[in-house]
């Protein structure tokens, strides 16, 4: 069975919460959440934990990689 991770994106959507609202829950502007959403792969290693955590989602089922 193949693990399935979905993106930042989709991540963010299925939370509930708006660009502006996550952004906000981050700590960032909503420019950054922007650029992180269409290239996670710049994402640093120790925003991914806060964003799992806001997100309430375990790191390994978001995709940090462009798909």
């Amino acid at each position: 069975m193949q693990d399935v991770k979905i993106t930042l994106k989709a991540a963010r959507i299925n939370k509930n919460l708006t660009g502006e609202q996550a952004a906000k829950a981050l700590g960032i502007s909503y420019a950054t959440l922007r650029v992180w959403e269409k290239n996670p792969e710049k994402i640093r290693m120790g925003w991914r934990k806060a964003i799992s955590e806001v997100y309430e989602m375990p790191e390994e089922c978001i995709l940090f990689a462009k798909n």
